[in-house]
């Protein structure tokens, strides 16, 4: 059996409607809105930090988080800047 059937995958939705990470990107920033099957790498790292990361009881470093979302603004634009 693969583990993806044996987790309890509406721990990490992001609403009442059990969305996941590609809702919330819509909903939280569709700027990043992708086109692809997977979604932009902002939408990825801020559903981690907002949505997986206090369940877990587990606090990023602002500073380290910002370096992080600016370097990956630089390597993968937005739709709206040019992707």
């Amino acid at each position: 059996m693969p583990e993806s059937n044996i987790l309890d995958w509406s721990v990490w939705c992001c609403d009442k409607q059990n969305g996941g990470m590609d809702e919330y990107g819509k909903s939280h920033l569709p700027q990043y809105a992708a086109k692809e099957v997977q979604p932009h790498p902002i939408i990825h790292l801020n559903f981690i930090k907002e949505i997986m990361l206090p369940k877990l009881k587990i606090v990023l470093d602002d500073k380290k988080f910002q370096s992080l979302f600016s370097s990956l603004e630089k390597m993968y634009p937005s739709d709206a800047t040019g992707i």
